[in-house]
Formats: structure tokens, sequence, C-alpha cells
């Protein structure tokens, strides 16, 4: 995330948040995030971190990504983001498989650029229409 500029506002258990200037960064992370879990031996960790190999077993990752409107607070001394942009990319995740990502058609065109492509990569047709 931080390649891309990127910052995390939250987890929760085994999820995520994070915000991005722009949705091509978002999606550039996403993807990047994919293929590091689904093949962590393949990839060299961040310097100064090691990493036993029993700990390199592939992951899936569900991610979805929208643009748009929400509301930014600062509670607590952490800034945290509320709203339907949010509630929707929350819901996104749940239509992906772990090998797609989801992206509403009008933010992927916002993004500058078609989807990245690679074996078994392809992103699900739109919010609302279920995975492809």
């Amino acid at each position: 995330m931080a390649a891309e500029d990127g910052g995390i506002v939250e987890t929760m258990g085994d999820a995520i948040m994070a915000v991005f200037p722009r949705p091509v960064a978002a999606l550039r992370a996403m993807v990047r995030a994919q293929r590091w879990l689904a093949r962590p031996a393949d990839f060299a960790p961040p310097p100064g971190v090691t990493v036993p190999p029993s700990s390199l077993q592939p992951l899936a990752l569900k991610a979805g990504l929208h643009c748009g409107p929400c509301l930014a607070i600062n509670q607590n001394d952490r800034l945290d983001y509320f709203g339907t942009t949010v509630n929707l990319t929350a819901r996104l995740c749940g239509l992906c498989t772990g090998r797609t990502w989801c992206c509403p058609r009008r933010c992927a065109r916002r993004g500058g650029g078609g989807p990245p492509r690679g074996p078994g990569r392809r992103p699900c047709r739109h919010a609302g229409n279920g995975p492809a």
C-alpha cells in the first residue's frame, strides 16, 4: 500500500480498510497483494523481515474497490471513514473469490486504463452482477 501512497484506516479481524489518492493506485495495490498472498514463496519479504518457510502458505485475498464521497472524521486520535461508498466497498468483497476483485463500472472508468490481467486474474463483471 505504501508504494501506491495508500494508508491503512483500520483492521477488522482478517480484513483491512485502506484509502488511496486515486482508484488506479488502489487497484495496483490490490492486484499486487493478491499475487503476493497467492504465491508468497515467489516473493522476497521486505528488508529486515524474516518469515519462517512454514508460514509461506498460499492465501486468497478478496478485494473490493469503490470511489466516491465519504465522511472522514478524527475520532480517538485516528482518522476514520463512513458513508455509502465505504459500505458498498465492504460488500463488494463478499462478491469476490480471492482470485477476483470487484469494482463498480463508474469507478473503473475513473481508474485510468483497463484492469490488470494475468493468468487466473479477472475482475467481477460489476457490483450487483455477481462474480464473473
